[in-house]
């Protein structure tokens, strides 16, 4: 039987714990995988598994004990390229890496000058180490396409997708079945999280000319760059009436969320890399009216999969009537399927078994 190891570096409340509980419980490969996490929350979590661990140095704890594993998987990699290059070749070539979004795509390449350069030299730098690596695990298909760019050909491609919750379908199905409260607003909500790269400002500005309508501007901030969500606030709260904003600040339950998602009519997603994958299935699967960013990856997938979008550029001219209308019901059919393969727990665990199944005939 092979051993894994599993690094988790990345701190999110639902999905690293929900992988944990996938390989441990449901995959039943916890006596063959150990759990190095940075994040103390997590190993809090999950107290019932003497398989977590909590490190400091990962890249230390790598070197001395790869030797241990036949295979590491990194879920999510937010190493920096002198991390990379002290983790020894040999562990490299054992590395899986699970793709989160923020990790694959180069999101700051507006800069100019010097600083453009040595981004430049910092993605060349990478693509030299990962090219070694054994595979990368991908939960959209389509960063296929930037995984070459990044690893080359060399490295396998598995589906690998996360948000792996027992019994999620039937749950899912009945918040989907739920009448929806029919207050007459058009609730819009713009991004997932407080991050910058979501342009939460510049799309309000796009919505101000809505702002004596019957709408709600829908913020998720339950998460994000503190500073970055105070100016979101302030700009919301200077702008729009204040019963018409909504701020989400904490963090609610798988179920509590998808609840929430299904209140909303609109959602906006403004940037071309790949993120919010849970939010894109969750809301395709509840069939609501999303603008996607021209160009991004997201949107290129929404085209190539004949799945209805609009184009964030038609945030400038759409009318309201518009903007708060129902999809067409065959559109609507076609997103509620695509969210679906996603909302399948059986699925999801059918895919990562799979993975498992060739690891271990290697």
């Amino acid at each position: 039987m092979k051993k894994y190891l599993h690094i988790i570096d990345q701190v999110s409340p639902n999905f690293t714990y929900q992988t944990i509980l996938l390989i441990n419980g449901a995959l039943s490969l916890k006596e063959q995988s150990k759990f190095i996490t940075s994040d103390i929350k997590l190993l809090n979590k999950v107290p019932q598994y003497d398989n977590v661990v909590f490190e400091n140095d990962i890249v230390k704890y790598i070197n001395n004990n790869y030797k241990k594993f036949d295979f590491i998987f990194i879920h999510a990699m937010n190493f920096s390229i002198k991390q990379l290059i002290r983790i020894n070749s040999k562990a490299i070539r054992k590395v899986i890496w699970c793709v989160w979004g923020h990790d694959l795509y180069t999101i700051n390449s507006s800069q100019k000058g010097w600083k453009k350069i040595k981004l430049k030299i910092k993605e060349y730098c990478k693509h030299i180490i990962l090219k070694n690596i054994y595979g990368v695990g991908i939960g959209f298909g389509y960063d296929a396409i930037e995984v070459r760019k990044k690893v080359g050909d060399n490295p396998r491609i598995f589906l690998m997708p996360y948000g792996y919750q027992k019994g999620m379908k039937e749950q899912y199905e009945k918040i989907y079945n739920e009448k929806k409260d029919n207050n007459f607003n058009c609730k819009i909500m713009i991004g997932h999280s407080g991050y910058e790269f979501l342009n939460h400002i510049e799309i309000m500005k796009k919505l101000i000319r809505f702002k004596d309508q019957n709408i709600i501007i829908s913020l998720v901030l339950a998460y994000g760059d503190n500073e970055y969500i105070k100016k979101v606030k302030e700009f919301a709260y200077n702008n729009f009436e204040k019963n018409k904003i909504e701020i989400i600040e904490n963090l609610y339950t798988d179920e509590q969320y998808m609840r929430y998602l299904n209140s909303v009519d609109v959602a906006i997603f403004d940037y071309t890399h790949q993120a919010a994958l849970g939010n894109i299935w969750k809301l395709s699967y509840l069939e609501k009216r999303m603008f996607l960013k021209d160009r991004g990856i997201l949107k290129t997938a929404f085209d190539l999969e004949f799945l209805y979008s609009n184009d964030i550029r038609e945030l400038d001219t759409i009318s309201f009537e518009e903007i708060s209308s129902m999809l067409p019901l065959k559109e609507k059919e076609k997103l509620h399927k695509y969210g679906e393969l996603y909302m399948d727990d059986e699925s999801i665990k059918e895919l990562w078994n799979k993975v498992f199944r060739y690891l271990e005939n290697e």
